[in-house]
């Protein structure tokens, strides 16, 4: 059982190299940008990017395709962006565990 714990641990560390060191070939995101999320079924617009008001690390506020959001832009009593009901959502580009979170469309492949 040991082996096997081991094994997976190497497998997710090398899975976060991997996605440390795609995330630094790939061009910045900009508003405006087409992006995929990884866990969401639709794509959306880069909307903002900026730091957080009470997390204070930087955030990528994407407006959603379909209404699988959390908010419409506003969140806490701070205004980030507009966009319509449930669409909008606050994401950290790289993850703590150093995968991407938001890709532009223009990177994915097929």
């Amino acid at each position: 059982m040991v082996e096997g714990t081991i094994i997976f641990e190497l497998y997710f560390e090398i899975d976060r190299l991997l996605n440390v060191a795609f995330s630094g070939m790939i061009e910045p995101l900009a508003v405006g940008d087409r992006v995929r999320l990884e866990d969401y079924i639709c794509g959306g617009e880069v909307r903002f990017i900026g730091m957080h008001h009470e997390l204070k690390y930087e955030v990528i506020g994407v407006a959603l395709d379909d209404p699988f959001g959390d908010h419409d832009g506003y969140l806490q009593g701070t205004k980030y962006f507009d966009c319509d009901p449930q669409c909008g959502v606050l994401i950290k580009h790289v993850d703590n565990r150093g995968r991407l979170q938001v890709t532009p469309l223009h990177v994915v492949c097929c």
